[in-house]
């Protein structure tokens, strides 16, 4: 039991420390370390708010696996339930993560839409312009 509290100590730990400078924004988009796509790999833009999220649930995690081991029921059966927390915390990260790059990507989009739309528009309104002057 003594090793399995320090085991989720120490993964809390580490959790809570790797986390804090992507809440602080101090990690570049890098190959190695932090929530990894190709999406926010190219784009700054998009790494920083996807790091930041993933920082906070990864500081929050580490705060429940710090915790867990001296939640009275958990204590007695700490093995069963250490790996299912760790799954669904890790779960939820990706969820979060992936979620924000997907919104971001429609936002996007819907912007370059409304660009689109809006140069069309400008040409249109050229052309009824040059055919009033035409006449």
């Amino acid at each position: 039991m003594v090793y399995s509290a320090l085991t989720s100590v120490t993964v809390g730990i580490i959790f809570f420390v790797l986390g804090i400078p992507f809440i602080f924004k101090l990690i570049p988009p890098n190959p190695l370390y932090g929530f990894r796509t190709r999406s926010t790999l190219d784009n700054e833009e998009l790494w920083y708010p996807v790091n930041k999220n993933a920082g906070i649930d990864m500081v929050v995690l580490g705060i429940i696996f710090i915790l867990l081991p001296f939640i009275p029921f958990v204590k007695n059966y700490f093995t069963i339930c250490f790996i299912p927390v760790m799954l669904m915390g890790l779960a939820f990260m990706l969820f979060r993560g992936f979620a924000y790059i997907h919104n971001y990507n429609k936002t996007v989009k819907n912007s370059r839409t409304d660009v689109i739309r809006l140069v069309e528009k400008d040409d249109s309104e050229e052309k009824e312009y040059a055919e009033v002057i035409d006449d």
